[in-house]
């Protein structure tokens, strides 16, 4: 399997090269490939791998899950709550209809932890995760260097696959109320 793995691998940063990626956005591909957990290797091919990884990147680099004020960090969390239609769901290898949550905040301990009670308080089934703590040196918030988890302020990508919520209104409230 590993060796499996391997292969997609190298065929996904094939892909990304010829996409043209910053070099950071190269680097922080190999941060998230490496949180990937097994499922995603086992039943994706790597075109679709890589259309999620590109999505993750993008969420990701969109801006700074902080800012200066006074100097003082100031938290503000991005958040992305969603339904999964069909043609993402098998590219994301969902076996059911889903929400998927994603969160990009400074790295703070619990964060998980607290999403997953946060759902299944709800009564909400979690289908699987990810989760990935790297940090990004930005300059006029565009990142312009890549470390891993032992930078100034670690920021941490979480992506959690829950049951389908319907309800417009519900996800508009998950939004607000996940972090």
């Amino acid at each position: 399997m590993k060796q499996r793995n391997n292969v997609k691998r190298n065929e996904i940063e094939a892909y990304l090269s010829k996409n043209k990626l910053a070099n950071c956005e190269l680097q922080l591909s190999s941060i998230i490939l490496d949180s990937f957990p097994n499922v995603f290797w086992k039943n994706l091919d790597s075109s679709n791998i890589f259309l999620a990884l590109q999505d993750y990147i993008h969420f990701i680099m969109s801006g700074s899950p902080c800012r200066m004020e006074e100097n003082k960090i100031i938290h503000t969390p991005k958040v992305r709550v969603q339904n999964i239609h069909e043609k993402e769901r098998q590219a994301h290898s969902l076996k059911k209809d889903s929400t998927t949550v994603e969160i990009h905040v400074l790295n703070q301990p619990f964060i998980y932890e607290s999403v997953r009670t946060y759902f299944t308080k709800k009564g909400c089934r979690i289908f699987g995760s990810l989760h990935s703590v790297f940090s990004l040196v930005r300059k006029n918030d565009k990142a312009v260097k890549v470390s891993g988890s032992s930078g100034k302020h670690p920021e941490l990508f979480l992506n959690i696959s829950i049951e389908k919520i319907t309800n417009d209104k519900e996800l508009r409230k998950d939004r607000k109320s996940v972090v």
